[in-house]
């Protein structure tokens, strides 16, 4: 009697162990192998080969860009077409195109002026090159178009200069984006400036 007693007791012992085990195991464990949903981080770096800024120029980015006191423009205008700029920065490049679904150099210079003078300035590099008043180097100020001879075949591109050799253009590689005057390719291939204040209105 007291054996059976004992034996009975050792079954339920025995089937209270196999029902925590059991427990236990349906506790879902963590996979290492499986990545937490986290916010990814904006690499910086990549950012600026998009839209070809570099960490040099961090002084004249637009957020810290004033209108210039040395301009072809008024101030008003200055400012009104340096947020026009700022608008279009990372619109991809697009040969033939002038909006927001992509524009080529010629194309950018002409949208900006559009909007921020209602001027109507020709699609075109070389065409543009012959509009406005030349302008030295040296005397470059905010506004003024700056271009180059990228394929060693006269006027291909231009872009508008800000400051300090600083301009913006429609590159094929970055789109709408920053350029430096003393980068070698732009040092090597400029041709001249035009100051287009006498470019017919629209």
């Amino acid at each position: 009697m007291i054996l059976s007693k004992c034996c009975l007791c050792l079954s339920l012992f025995g089937l209270w162990l196999v029902l925590l085990m059991g427990c236990v195991s349906s506790v879902p464990k963590s996979n290492p192998n499986v990545r937490k949903n986290v916010e990814p981080k904006r690499d910086s770096r990549k950012i600026e080969a998009r839209t070809g800024f570099k960490r040099k120029w961090n002084g004249l980015a637009p957020a810290s860009y004033s209108a210039p006191q040395s301009s072809s423009l008024n101030r008003v205008s200055s400012q009104r077409m340096m947020g026009i700029i700022e608008g279009f920065l990372g619109i991809p490049y697009k040969f033939g195109g002038d909006d927001r679904r992509g524009m080529d150099c010629s194309g950018f210079v002409k949208i900006v002026f559009l909007k921020t003078e209602n001027k109507k300035l020709p699609h075109n590099a070389a065409a543009l090159f012959k509009i406005g008043e030349s302008v030295e180097k040296e005397n470059l100020s905010f506004g003024d178009v700056v271009f180059f001879n990228l394929e060693g075949e006269g006027i291909s591109h231009c872009g508008i200069y800000l400051k300090q050799d600083l301009f913006v253009h429609a590159s094929r590689k970055h789109g709408v984006s920053y350029g430096s005057l003393d980068h070698k390719i732009y040092l090597s291939s400029y041709v001249g400036a035009k100051r287009l204040t006498n470019a017919k209105k629209k």
